[in-house]
């Protein structure tokens, strides 16, 4: 039904009526804003990363072929414990062993070469030493024929003796100097001889020495035939059977695979964030379905110290004993790493922190002993996402706001309704 007129005017003039009042009397005083208080921690605080990790085993080797051959024997199976040295297979290699047999034939016969030259170069030597004596010999003659020839060269000039005489005694001492000329001649063909002999006996040795490292280098390739455990430890793969062909040139899988898993390997790839807090030493604990509700704790041991540029991440390796055979090679798990260790640090809420503008330190609101309130710009460090470290700013008494979702601006006065 519709209203009539003078209803609309007593309401205009009721408003009028109030606005003139409010202008004539102050407005009532606004109740301060409540607010929740707590007080700045002081904790020990962690920065850990957790990551998924693998396990590893401390050595792995794959196990191939050197020679080519026939499978001859397979002495072991997976799951066998197996010792250093210990064989693994044998490759029938009967090429081989018969070019070793050629070779040490070579070897003798070389060997019987030099006895010869040896021999040759003994016989050089005694005739040296009797083309020496002959030597000596023809001096003596020649020292004997110039003592006549000188004697009867006087008498003749005194015409004591005749002068064929004395021509008869210079044919001499003129044949015996030609005799020590084919007597020298005869040292220098022996020695000749025995340079020769000696040179013949020197390359014989040469070869046989060629020849032996030959032969070695065959046994090395014989030994090869035996597939040997590089270390102790259990094989994990054998692709291996008695008659098989095996190819060295063509093989491409492993014959076996040999691990070492008393010692083990947890590997993990730490983000580029938590790179430069990476240290040798640092605490860790690894965890599994393996495990069940138990860990296994250590320490970094090495790390990689370059980030994987497809990743951006760098290796991090803790490794442990594992004696008892808990964890095997290729199980899957995480590894948490203490990164750093703070102790005594005052931390806040993170919901008590205020950021200003950009490049300035944030601020809590600390309200002091008369509820108002102070802008307290703080320096902060560690942030687990629920609490913030504060480095600089303040000293642990203060009251802070926290679960403020508005601002407050310094010097207003606030309600406590609540404080832990």
């Amino acid at each position: 039904m519709r209203k009539p007129l003078f209803h609309y005017r007593f309401t205009f003039c009721a408003l009028l009526l109030t606005v003139n009042l409010w202008g004539n009397y102050p407005l009532l005083a606004a109740e301060p804003p409540a607010v929740k208080i707590v007080k700045p921690e002081m904790v020990t605080l962690e920065r850990k990363t957790t990551r998924p990790a693998s396990v590893h085993a401390y050595h792995n080797v794959d196990v191939y072929a050197r020679v080519s051959g026939y499978t001859k024997q397979v002495n072991v199976d997976i799951g066998d414990a197996v010792k250093a040295g210990q064989p693994l297979a044998e490759i029938d290699v009967p090429e081989m062993f018969a070019a070793e047999q050629l070779q040490l034939a070579e070897i003798a016969q070389l060997e019987s070469e030099i006895v010869r030259y040896e021999a040759m170069v003994a016989l050089a030597k005694v005739q040296i030493t009797v083309a020496e004596a002959d030597v000596k010999k023809s001096d003596a003659q020649i020292s004997a024929d110039q003592i006549e020839y000188d004697r009867i060269r006087k008498l003749t000039e005194s015409k004591s003796i005749s002068e064929r005489l004395r021509d008869e005694t210079l044919s001499r001492l003129e044949t015996s100097k030609a005799s020590r000329l084919a007597v020298v001649a005869k040292v220098d063909v022996a020695k000749a001889a025995l340079k020769a002999a000696e040179a013949d006996a020197s390359a014989a040795k040469t070869m046989v020495d060629v020849a032996q490292k030959k032969h070695d280098a065959s046994k090395i390739m014989i030994g090869y035939a035996t597939l040997q455990a590089p270390f102790d430890g259990v094989v994990s793969q054998r692709n291996l059977d008695p008659g098989e062909l095996v190819d060295s040139g063509l093989q491409k899988k492993s014959l076996f695979t040999i691990i070492h898993s008393k010692k083990v390997r947890i590997r993990v790839a730490i983000p580029e964030r938590d790179v430069t807090w990476t240290d040798v030493g640092d605490k860790a604990e690894f965890k599994c379905d393996a495990l069940g509700e138990g860990k296994i704790g250590g320490q970094v041991t090495r790390f990689a110290g370059a980030l994987d540029p497809k990743t951006r991440t760098m290796l991090v390796e803790m490794e442990i004993d594992n004696k008892e055979g808990d964890l095997l090679p290729g199980m899957f798990g995480l590894l948490t790493i203490t990164l750093d260790r703070r102790p005594d640090r005052i931390v806040v809420p993170a919901t008590a922190l205020h950021h200003r503008e950009s490049g300035q330190d944030p601020v809590v609101y600390v309200v002091s002993a008369d509820d108002t309130v102070k802008h307290v710009p703080v320096s902060v460090g560690l942030d687990d996402g629920k609490r913030i470290e504060i480095i600089k700013g303040l000293s642990g008494k203060e009251r802070i706001v926290t679960g403020m979702l508005g601002r407050l601006s310094p010097g207003q006065k606030v309600r406590v309704i609540s404080s832990n």
